[in-house]
């Protein structure tokens, strides 16, 4: 029989699930393989980080990601790093719609912030 998790499950929960997704990196990470890992139903992870976090596990890992991928664009030359690369490196499968996402979220495209 079902049993909603307490709030101090679902807390703890949160906090096992960042441990994973850092060690994993971002760009591996899948959310049924997340939850299977953390021995919950992906529902209940979904269910968890909504009422904490207000959004899902999957919006939650591509802010890691475009966050990780900021920093690594930041860090590079246009020289040796195409933004192309490293979209496919993260699993990024639609280009367009990840620029989109990065500007959205850093108020600029991922090649002005490589030239930067």
């Amino acid at each position: 029989q079902y049993r909603h998790p307490s709030f101090y499950e679902r807390a703890d929960l949160l906090r096992r699930f960042e441990r994973l997704v850092d060690e994993q990196g971002p760009e591996r990470c899948s959310i049924a393989e997340l939850a299977q890992s953390l021995g919950v139903a992906r529902r209940t992870l979904e269910l968890t980080f909504h009422d904490y976090l207000g959004l899902s596990p999957a919006r939650y890992v591509a802010v890691l990601r475009l966050n990780a991928m900021r920093r690594e664009l930041l860090r590079a030359s246009a020289d040796t790093l195409r933004v192309a690369d490293l979209a496919e490196r993260y699993g990024i499968a639609h280009l367009g719609r990840f620029a989109g996402e990065f500007r959205k979220m850093f108020g600029e495209h991922p090649k002005d912030t490589l030239r930067s």
